[in-house]
């Protein structure tokens, strides 16, 4: 087992992966901004519009100290160069990323805890601690998710040495990004493996493993009530959590072999499934990615190496491409779309690079050049604007 796996996942696979033993972790929610690492990592939560990606930032644990490395984003050929001064330190081995939709702010959730956050410079790309950074958390830090406004962020935590676990809540300052903590905290059902605002901003998604998807309605101070939880059938678990950019469709992964899909009460953020059975993935699909016109959907199998692609049916129905897995880096975690919908970027954890891959008209994928080194234990990705 690599050192700097983190709890979330670990709980959910010795409760539901024990047999295969298949033990890993990071925050698998880079997909997109929202969350990297679930746009979060990240969920490309862009509204169904595309506009021109600027940078890329993955978080990684680098041997338990942590940093995020800075990229520019050629936006012809998706090819990533190194800001100057990066990678940018954090702490305690980081295992998650986010950014507000207008990418003024970025916040990586550390897994021996506390947030770090960062003003982005719009020019350079470079990262600047924010006033008080790394701000207190809860107990081991799994995933982080931020509000696409930039008013509150949410961080998944598992309590150490069990199976239950909380959600920690943040008020933003908008002009420093300075985190103000709740006075509380929100109980899930189980340890969450990935926590996840809805592109509208008024849901936050908890992946809550055999348990399901647990469902909180956003308050006007930040606070959240629970909504109820959804059974993760017809899949075995949820493991990460991904929306289209028009809050019409949902998909999760179970981390075994399977993805299922969803549609969305818009008014209640209800899930019902979409058919009655799931969607063969690979082994251990880890995350998801969709781009922002959600016609192509993306899953991660970390432990075959690959990506499965998915064309999406306007009823949300998922098909797999042909041909339908595309390789990218060793032990792959997390991805996310770029903004504007032509490249997919894959963090690789087993040997640290991210995969820059071009999305095809049929969704399908194709190397754009050598992976791009990071360093050690690549655990998010996102992209901003």
């Amino acid at each position: 087992m690599r050192k700097y796996i983190s709890f979330a996942l670990l709980l959910l696979a010795i409760s539901t992966l024990t047999a295969c033993g298949k033990f890993f972790v990071s925050d698998s929610t880079s997909n997109g901004t929202n969350g990297g690492g679930n746009n979060g990592g990240g969920n490309n939560n862009g509204g169904g519009t595309t506009t021109t990606p600027k940078f890329a930032y993955v978080a990684n644990f680098n041997n338990g100290s942590g940093n995020v490395s800075a990229f520019t984003v050629n936006a012809t050929s998706g090819a990533l160069t190194a800001v100057s001064g990066s990678p940018f330190a954090t702490t305690h081995g980081s295992n998650g990323i986010a950014a507000d939709a207008g990418g003024k702010f970025v916040y990586v959730s550390n897994q021996t805890g506390g947030v770090s956050g960062f003003t982005v410079n719009r020019t350079s790309g470079a990262l600047t601690q924010v006033s008080g950074s790394p701000f207190p958390s809860g107990d081991t830090p799994a995933s982080i998710t931020v509000d696409p406004s930039a008013r509150f962020v949410y961080v998944a935590n598992v309590v150490s040495g069990n199976t239950s676990g909380y959600i920690s809540g943040y008020t933003v300052n908008s002009t420093s990004g300075v985190l103000t903590p709740f006075s509380g905290t929100i109980a899930t059902t189980s340890a969450p493996a990935a926590v996840r605002i809805d592109p509208t901003g008024r849901f936050v998604y908890a992946a809550v493993a055999n348990s399901g998807v647990q469902i909180f309605k956003i308050n006007t101070d930040g606070t959240l009530a629970a909504v109820k939880t959804v059974a993760p059938a017809p899949c075995g678990a949820v493991i990460d959590i991904v929306f289209d950019a028009n809050f019409h469709f949902a998909y999760t992964v179970d981390g075994s072999l399977a993805m299922c899909a969803w549609a969305i009460n818009a008014s209640t953020g209800n899930l019902t499934a979409i058919g009655t059975s799931n969607f063969v993935s690979g082994n251990t699909p880890f995350a998801l990615a969709i781009n922002p016109a959600a016609t192509a959907l993306f899953v991660v199998n970390k432990d075959d190496n690959n990506v499965s692609a998915f064309t999406l049916a306007a009823d949300g129905t998922p098909t797999a491409t042909s041909p339908a897995t595309f390789n990218v880096g060793n032990s792959p975690v997390s991805a996310a779309v770029d903004p504007s919908g032509k490249f997919l970027y894959v963090a690789n954890q087993g040997d640290g690079t991210v995969s820059v891959m071009t999305i095809g008209s049929s969704g399908t994928l194709t190397a754009a050049g050598s992976a791009v080194a990071t360093a050690p234990g690549a655990a998010g990705v996102i992209v901003t604007k």
